[in-house]
């Protein structure tokens, strides 16, 4: 995320603050955020829209994720855990193959800022 911030003109601290860090914490780590529960439905075999139903609630992860794939191909960014989570959202891979994807990567380098 912040590759494609500083692209788009963004300050590396905006994504080391509250506003970045302590958001994705928040999504990513809480069983209130709903994002989480539909990536855990999602997880458990739902379809994306069994997990969204289940939530009841709008679930701004899933066009967040459309939106990073969009303005990462305009940037040239490569953002292979958005590129993931966008697989999975959309049945395109499960939560387990997109990890292992993932894990066989080449180790790169992240140059921020």
């Amino acid at each position: 995320m912040t590759t494609l911030g500083l692209k788009m003109g963004a300050c590396t601290d905006t994504f080391m603050g509250l506003a970045g860090v302590g958001d994705l914490f928040a999504t990513a780590a809480s069983q209130l955020s709903r994002n989480y529960r539909v990536g855990r439905s999602l997880g458990q075999g739902l379809t994306l829209d069994q997990a969204v139903e289940k939530v009841d609630q709008v679930v701004e992860g899933v066009t967040t994720s459309a939106c990073a794939q969009i303005l990462a191909k305009q940037h040239a960014t490569e953002m292979p855990m958005f590129a993931a989570i966008d697989a999975v959202i959309h049945g395109h891979v499960s939560p387990l193959e997109a990890v292992q994807k993932l894990m066989e990567r080449s180790p790169k380098s992240e140059g921020l800022g």
